[in-house]
């Protein structure tokens, strides 16, 4: 209705190619125009999303994994940056130092 191109939709489904396979798509749908500025036609674009979604899904699963372990290895573990600032820490470091998870946040230098 506006003439303006309706970008990144994402669709989900299966193909009768393959029924049984779930399948993600990115579609876009950009209007022709006559010269008088009418729609005349509609191109379609749909680029096929799938493998980016699977590794997405890989790469969220494996971070929740590894922040399960970090927050509840039963050893310290932390993390400075350039600065010796803590920028994180687990749980274990919280007991065994008596930190707050407020300290995480005020970038102050928790070792010397």
């Amino acid at each position: 209705e506006t003439g303006e191109p309706i970008v990144d939709i994402e669709v989900n489904g299966t193909t009768s190619a393959n029924p049984t396979v779930e399948r993600s798509w990115l579609v876009g749908y950009y209007p022709i125009k006559s010269p008088d500025g009418k729609v005349v036609l509609l191109s379609t674009i749909v680029t096929d999303i799938t493998g980016q979604k699977s590794a997405q899904k890989s790469l969220t699963d494996s971070e929740a994994r590894f922040r399960m372990l970090y927050e509840n290895a039963p050893v310290m573990i932390d993390a400075f940056d350039s600065d010796g600032r803590c920028i994180m820490f687990n749980k274990e470091c919280e007991r065994v130092l008596g930190l707050s998870s407020e300290d995480k946040f005020e970038n102050r230098q928790l070792l010397s």
